[in-house]
């Protein structure tokens, strides 16, 4: 998903919704198919959660099950039934399903911004056998009145790092994150480092090795889109849904 952990596009600067909900589905296509429509199972049971940081891949859509990689977990067979690893905004949702043709029914569990995309993706009706939405921390007229705030947030960041140690000390001290642990898994995913051509003085360059991986204020254009009319799309996607879309806000 573009702006995430190590992936690339060929246009990472397209932030808006239309095009980020077309990575979630062609994210959840790759991992577990989408050509079938297949009935959805009444034997769905969410074991597990893990963070899209962990995976590398943050807010928006996380997709993978190993945490210590970018490529795409494991589906396993074991006692007649599959162990599916589903694809969701901000984290995986493992559930135990019976096996059945076509992809594993799954619910997509988005955070913020994340929260917004899930919405949108399961908006589109393209993701097959989707049981549910969950979107936390995330509400549309909060999000929209906070948006006047979000340059002055990011201006108040550090525009680089020494090292990804002090990233990550520096994630602690300003609480956006709550522990250390939960940091040093978070952050070197957001950055990469600084490329060597980069228009600075030799000395200077030295002291700034790491960069946030996504100009966070080249997206501004798209902030409103995110938010606007997501109560409404919530609300009939759970409309749509057997099982109702869940908010935590």
């Amino acid at each position: 998903m573009r702006g995430h952990g190590l992936t690339a596009t060929d246009n990472d600067m397209d932030f808006s919704k239309e095009t980020m909900s077309e990575d979630i589905i062609a994210i959840w296509e790759h991992m577990f198919g989408g050509s079938s429509d297949s009935g959805k199972s009444d034997d769905v049971a969410g074991v597990g959660q893990r963070t899209a940081a962990q995976e590398g891949l943050s807010d928006a859509a996380a997709c993978d099950a190993d945490p210590r990689r970018s490529d795409t977990g494991p589906i396993e067979h074991a006692e007649g039934k599959l162990e599916a690893v589903t694809a969701t905004a901000t984290g995986v949702q493992r559930s135990n399903a019976l096996p059945a043709e076509g992809p594993p029914a799954g619910i997509l569990v988005g955070h913020s911004m994340g929260g917004g995309l899930a919405v949108w993706a399961a908006a589109t009706k393209r993701i097959k056998r989707l049981e549910g939405v969950v979107v936390i921390d995330v509400v549309e007229g909060t999000a929209l009145a906070a948006l006047p705030h979000m340059m002055n947030v990011l201006a108040g960041r550090p525009s680089s790092f020494p090292s990804l140690e002090e990233a990550v000390a520096w994630a602690v001290r300003s609480g956006m994150s709550r522990n250390k642990e939960a940091a040093a898994v978070s952050m070197p995913s957001q950055l990469v480092p600084q490329p060597n051509g980069a228009d600075v003085a030799d000395t200077e360059r030295i002291q700034q090795h790491w960069i946030w991986r996504t100009p966070l204020e080249l997206s501004r254009p798209y902030w409103e889109g995110w938010y606007t009319g997501l109560s409404d799309a919530f609300l009939q996607v759970g409309r749509n849904s057997r099982a109702p879309p869940c908010t935590n806000s």
